[in-house]
């Protein structure tokens, strides 16, 4: 039988964050290291589900629809007879502005909370929505809805006397769709998770007094929402790098007066060991190889269908017989792969390959560890028991993409090469690079070409991170592509229109 796990509390007693020109990155560490890892980009948008304050600026009757100002370049479109989640809304909810389920009349002028249902592409503007729904990887909470609901899978009549009894006592207002991943967790857990949502709502409700036009709520994961993850109830340390950071966990810690923990502002000197640490994170989270502490390894591979992790004793330094070798590295890497999959943000189907055992006890001792480890790193997750091919498959709910695949999204890595990140370590450098590479980029814009860029992780990452420095404007248009070379040769490549141009140049012959 499948077992359903669903974890505990996990121990984090230091928070690492820190940014550069494009990304804010957090680390969560714990006695034994760094237990979770994050990366956003710092570009303000249109992401699908955030949530906007706007302004009606064109009724198109015609259309059966409105323009809406939300403060970016383009305006929204909201249609005026909306379908999303037809049969949980009521007509008689206008608490909080929220739509009925039949078309509306809306004035120029007129204030509107809207949810992106679809973010802008080419000429066109984002598509909007006043029905506003919250998510998880376990429901749906829609403030304006009423009921339950869910596949008819999901809701049959065991599972929907089930769910009405988990959800039971909770007295908050609004609809709930159960999404499949619902199945593996526990009724305490999936009440607490419903009140996560319903906050989520009342911060948005909180924020409406100021009727300030533009971001409410950004659905993508910020560094105020990873402190709502991480920080304990007992307070943990929380280190930053920027004063914008400070000014984010200051604000957050503020409306947590419950909380004791304290921001710590990292001095010019101390930078380079901030990013170093940041550096050996973000190797640990990419690196495909996970070293057991007997010398055994696991060898991680992700796909578009499924995760896979293969266990192997490599070369275990104790002195067993083959039989206890194996058992060892099986607990061992028991105890690490839910660690290894919480850092890369690994979910969905994965699928273990331990080594192989005989005796049927001893499978099962490595099956219990495995369980309890997923417990220990709070990670919910349905774990089968052995295949006729001794495989063991998880199921953990997927609810954002890859660490890998969040670093190729914003451009800050190119596997396998290494992450854009480094220590500013060589300032010799950096002085000179800065002018040189400033009347590079002002050619290439007057020919319309691109300029490519290669180099050390540390190199590159002194322009990035220099205080004086606005690489924004370097490469806000795109015509700048960043690779970084696994070398920290100070040697910086940089190919323009297929002519390589080095610097520091080199000295005549």
């Amino acid at each position: 039988m499948p077992v359903f796990v669903w974890g505990a509390t996990l121990l984090i007693s230091e928070i690492l964050m820190g940014q550069t020109s494009m990304a804010f990155w957090g680390a969560a560490m714990g006695p034994g290291g760094c237990v979770d890892f994050a990366v956003t980009s710092r570009l303000e948008g249109d992401k699908p589900d955030d949530i906007f304050w706007g302004t009606v600026t064109r009724v198109m009757p015609d259309l059966d629809c409105v323009f809406v100002d939300i403060g970016l370049p383009k305006k929204g479109f909201l249609p005026l007879r909306e379908t999303r989640h037809q049969a949980m809304f009521d007509q008689n909810l206008k608490e909080h502005r929220l739509p009925s389920t039949r078309p509306v009349k809306l004035q120029v002028g007129q204030k509107l909370l809207v949810q992106v249902v679809r973010s802008a592409e080419d000429e066109k503007g984002p598509k909007l929505s006043r029905r506003l729904q919250f998510l998880s990887p376990y429901q749906v909470y829609l403030p304006g809805g009423q009921g339950l609901s869910g596949s008819s899978r999901l809701l049959s009549k065991t599972n929907m006397s089930r769910f009405t009894q988990d959800l039971a006592g909770i007295d908050l207002k609004g609809g709930v769709v159960l999404r499949s991943a619902a199945l593996d967790v526990s009724p305490a857990f999936l009440r607490a998770d419903l009140r996560r949502l319903h906050q989520s709502w009342q911060c948005v409700v909180d924020q409406l007094s100021q009727q300030k036009l533009g971001l409410v709520q950004g659905y993508g994961p910020t560094p105020a929402m990873w402190l709502e993850t991480w920080v304990p109830a007992s307070g943990s340390q929380i280190k930053v790098d920027s004063p914008e950071l400070q000014r984010i966990a200051a604000e957050w810690l503020e409306s947590k007066s419950a909380v004791s923990s304290k921001v710590v502002m990292v001095d010019s000197a101390k930078r380079m060991n901030h990013w170093a640490e940041c550096d050996r994170q973000i190797a640990a989270c990419l690196n495909p190889s996970v070293d057991l502490p007997s010398g055994g390894n696991l060898v991680i591979a992700e796909t578009e269908a499924m995760v896979t992790v293969d266990v192997n004793t490599a070369s275990f330094k104790q002195e067993f017989g083959l039989g206890q070798i194996r058992v060892l590295t099986n607990l061992e890497a028991a105890k690490m792969i839910p660690l290894a999959l919480r850092r890369r943000c690994l979910a969905g189907m994965v699928v273990i390959d331990f080594v192989r055992l005989e005796d049927p006890c001893r499978k099962q001792e490595v099956r219990e560890a495995l369980i309890n480890a997923f417990k220990e790193q709070g990670l919910a997750a349905r774990v089968s028991e052995y295949s006729a091919f001794g495989l063991i498959e998880v199921l953990l709910p997927k609810s954002s993409p890859s660490l890998r695949k969040q670093f190729e999204m914003l451009g800050l890595v190119n596997w396998p090469r290494t992450t854009l990140s480094g220590v500013p370590a060589m300032p010799a450098v950096s002085e000179g690079f800065r002018s040189w590479l400033a009347g590079w980029v002002s050619a290439a814009k007057q020919k319309r070409s691109e300029i490519r860029v290669r180099a050390s992780a540390t190199a590159i990452a002194q322009l990035l991170l220099e205080d004086e420095v606005s690489a924004e404007g370097y490469f806000a248009d795109g015509s700048i592509v960043f690779e970084v070379a696994v070398s920290e040769n100070p040697k910086v490549d940089v190919f323009l229109d297929k002519t390589l141009l080095r610097f520091p140049e080199e000295p005549p012959a």
